[in-house]
């Protein structure tokens, strides 16, 4: 059951719109090489970077996977 909890949410997407948070557009603005790090389960990561279209603004965008800890 455990497994089957974590295939489901490693699945997950996001499909909404979305905004960016409220300093996005200093950040867009800055004339510098900026870089994306951010932490989570890489389909749902990787979906709201999408759906945010964001990935133009950045030079890479790195995304650190989620790891689920050992259940006892």
């Amino acid at each position: 059951m455990v497994q089957q909890a974590k295939t489901l949410i490693s699945r997950l997407t996001y499909d909404k719109p979305i905004a960016a948070f409220d300093d996005y557009r200093y950040v867009r603005s800055l004339k510098i090489d900026k870089f994306l790090v951010t932490t989570g389960f890489i389909r749902m990561q990787t979906s709201k970077v999408k759906w945010l279209d964001i990935q133009k603004v950045f030079r890479q965008i790195h995304i650190i996977p989620h790891i689920i800890e050992k259940v006892s």
